[in-house]
């Protein structure tokens, strides 16, 4: 279509008389929209909301480059999720050496994303299937039926986008905690969690050891204290269950790692605990 027919089609003529002249005066009036000729804007292609399954991948981020496919460890469940590289990388010192491409596993991403980009406009317009794959195993000693939950609530929070305004069972954030750790997320985490206020319930020392609390909340409120450093739950916690003492300290309990991390507490806790413990029992 030419110049002159786009201005004939959007610029419609309005006429006047002049009232001394009788003369007819024709005016440019401004464009006049219809419906046939308002402009179109360019939709991109659409996208799946974050949170959303496409082809047994969940979107954590619709742009992301990266299908990260976590298994709970070596042939367990395996999880996969849309995610961002660079906000991985950001958050994560483990994930920034994972995808730096120094190593197989980051070299691999980033030749087979130039590749996409050269088939496509940019990699969100790629189909899913094509995008990279990196694998993660082991999440760390949680204690979950299935991974699926804990690891999207963590990748929610890794990429900055859980808005709810949700509390989170005690169970479910040293979960969080745990795999935290594991990935050496630690301080998004708790930033997070100082966000949402799951950490503001305190208990002094004193109402610690009196307080008629499971054991297994005891540890879980200790192993969240120890890893996302809040002191307070840390040391209360701890106070608890030296007056108190342990289960698992005594003859019948089953010493070994069995299970979740707070049930066998890192970074030498668990013995300095128990050594407190038995030094109270000498002078008692």
């Amino acid at each position: 279509m030419s110049k002159s027919t786009k201005k004939h089609e959007h610029t419609l003529p309005s006429t006047t008389r002049d009232s001394r002249t009788n003369k007819r005066i024709e005016h440019a009036t401004s464009p006049r929209k219809s419906v046939s000729s308002q402009t179109v804007v360019d939709r991109p292609s659409e996208m799946p909301a974050p949170h959303a399954e496409v082809d047994g991948v969940i979107i954590i981020s619709a742009v992301g480059d990266v299908i990260l496919d976590a298994e709970a460890e070596e042939g367990g469940e395996i999880v996969l999720l849309r995610v961002d590289s660079a906000v991985m990388r950001s958050a994560s010192p483990y994930f920034d050496r994972l995808l730096d491409v120094k190593y197989k596993e980051g070299s691999t991403v980033v030749k087979e994303l130039e590749e996409i980009r050269q088939a496509y406009a940019s990699v969100a317009e790629a189909p899913i299937s094509k995008l990279p794959h990196i694998k993660i195993s082991y999440l760390g000693q949680t204690l979950v039926k299935t991974i699926r939950p804990l690891m999207t609530d963590f990748m929610n929070i890794v990429h900055d986008q859980d808005h709810t305004s949700r509390k989170l069972p005690l169970m479910n954030l040293a979960n969080l905690a745990v795999v935290a750790d594991r990935f050496d997320a630690c301080r998004i985490v708790a930033r997070w969690a100082n966000e949402k206020n799951l950490l503001s319930n305190p208990i002094s020392v004193k109402t610690a050891s009196t307080t008629a609390t499971s054991e297994e909340a005891v540890r879980q409120r200790l192993l969240v204290g120890l890893l996302l450093q809040h002191h307070s739950w840390f040391t209360a916690s701890s106070a608890q269950i030296i007056m108190n003492g342990s289960s698992r300290w005594s003859d019948e309990e089953v010493q070994s790692s069995d299970g979740a991390l707070w049930r066998d507490l890192p970074g030498s806790v668990e013995g300095i605990n128990s050594s407190i413990l038995s030094l109270h029992h000498c002078h008692d």
